[in-house]
């Protein structure tokens, strides 16, 4: 238990530092700052990193099949549902945009606007026990995935709890 906390908290560490440096825009001062890194409200990696175990730990709860999920029955009626689809369409978008320019920077926005969307989705809208809580954790596992995949492109190894 005690090695796993400490290999959690050093990916976190890690996660953390190099979140920070590819938020800098590449023409701008940086300024170094532990406080800055690992503050979990701010747009760090701790928030980020959070957001996904969140959703991870919506899927566990559910208990529900990745493989039984499916997108045909997604239905997005509120609109923080829409929001936080609309975000998830825009990757390749900003994935050609972030090559086009040599600044991932702006994947490091899309990632942060990915899981501030994803946080009023889940303040606005039950996902466990709603009616529509198959749509709701289906859009919730796209999500995970998106973050995963943004995750992946970063470097940085994702949490599954934090």
């Amino acid at each position: 238990q005690l090695a796993k906390r400490r290999a959690n908290a050093e990916r976190i560490g890690i996660a953390a530092v190099k979140y920070f440096d590819l938020r800098q825009n590449r023409g701008s001062d940086y300024r170094f700052s532990y406080d800055a890194m690992l503050d979990p409200k701010g747009n760090t990696a701790v928030y980020i990193l959070y957001a996904y175990a969140r959703l991870s730990g919506i899927l566990r709860k559910t208990g529900a099949s990745v493989e039984d999920l499916d997108l045909a029955s997604l239905q997005l009626e509120e609109p923080s549902e829409r929001q936080l689809a609309l975000r998830m369409i825009r990757l390749p978008e900003v994935l050609a945009q972030v090559e086009e320019d040599l600044l991932p920077s702006k994947l490091i926005d899309y990632v942060y606007g990915l899981a501030g969307d994803f946080t009023a989705f889940y303040t606005a809208c039950p996902v466990l026990g709603a009616e529509n809580e198959a749509s709701r954790v289906t859009l919730c596992e796209a999500a995970r995935r998106t973050l995963k995949e943004c995750f992946s492109i970063l470097g940085i190894t994702p949490l599954e709890r934090l």
